[in-house]
């Protein structure tokens, strides 16, 4: 079970039973309380799932590597595959490294502007 399953299981198991009877005694329907019950609490899960999630795939290589290769032409080339290439077949390391550093601080800055953006952790 892959780990964002996870997440938003425990979650999902944390909302308050309560919150739900009160919704159905006041009449909501089922997707009203999915709508203001549900999505709200699991709002910071789905943030942080999407976010893991975008940078396990930012990282990667094995798939690209396997099916393309980086060609043709190196149009399926992203960083990621770029570096191990680097590393790999041109032993050149350094560059590699310099390029891994590279690619850390792209994923921070927009990790941080995604996380600002979405507002995450703030109280709704």
């Amino acid at each position: 079970v892959p780990f964002f399953a996870i997440l938003l299981l425990a979650d999902l198991q944390s909302v308050s039973k309560d919150l739900y009877e009160a919704a159905a005694v006041d009449g909501a329907s089922r997707m009203r309380r999915f709508l203001h019950i549900t999505l709200p609490h699991l709002r910071d899960a789905i943030i942080l799932s999407t976010l893991l999630r975008s940078v396990w795939e930012f990282n990667n290589v094995d798939l690209l590597y396997t099916l393309t290769g980086g060609g043709p032409a190196h149009q399926t080339t992203t960083l990621p595959l770029y570096v191990a290439q680097q590393a790999a077949q041109s032993h050149d390391f350094g560059y590699a490294t310099a390029l891994t550093t590279v690619a850390f601080l792209i994923l921070t800055f927009f990790s941080i502007a995604y996380l600002r953006l979405s507002k995450f952790g703030a109280k709704s």
